[in-house]
């Protein structure tokens, strides 16, 4: 799927946000409601969409946490 798909040049900002990957999910999502992926891809997409869910799902209860941490610290 990827393979046709031209190499660019690297963009001046490359950093990838959660926003980024949570687009990724979205888009996962869409294709699997579509019909997209074959059977036998279907584990492995798996595989990547849960290992994506993970890491926001972590980084958001992080930053959650941090931010519930300055909040208490203003407060003093």
């Amino acid at each position: 799927m990827l393979d046709n798909i031209e190499q660019q040049e690297p963009a001046e900002n490359s950093d990838i946000t959660i926003q980024d990957l949570v687009s990724v999910v979205n888009i996962i999502n869409l294709m699997s409601e579509r019909g997209a992926f074959k059977a036998s891809e279907l584990s492995s997409v798996g595989i990547i969409y849960d290992r994506i869910t993970k890491f926001i799902n972590t980084v958001q209860t992080t930053q959650t946490a941090k931010s519930n941490g300055d909040n208490e610290n203003d407060s003093e």
